[in-house]
């Protein structure tokens, strides 16, 4: 089941981002910014809470939605990881060093 990006936490301004997993072949997830770079071997997506890669194979987009901030993946699914800094905070180091 997606949530609708709108929705937010309680008690948050931010949308919430989560997945749903089924036998390790299809994926919804929600709270999507937008996805960064895709093939069938994976995909790295912006969601609210940073930065998301989905590793596999047969790697296929079955639905995106943009304005609800939603994206269904097929595929055999090896891995799900976040990076340690979310976008927001890559931004804010880089105007440090040079703003």
């Amino acid at each position: 089941m997606i949530q609708n990006d709108k929705q937010v936490k309680a008690g948050q301004d931010k949308p919430i981002h989560s997945i749903n997993l089924v036998s390790r072949a299809n994926m919804d997830i929600s709270g999507v910014r937008e996805v960064l770079s895709f093939d069938d071997a994976g995909a790295v997506i912006s969601t609210v809470d940073g930065e998301m890669t989905v590793e596999g194979s047969g790697i296929k987009i079955g639905e995106l939605n943009t304005k609800d901030g939603c994206v269904t993946l097929g595929g055999r699914i090896d891995a799900i990881y976040y990076s340690e800094e979310t976008p927001e905070r890559k931004r804010s180091g880089l105007r440090k060093l040079f703003g």
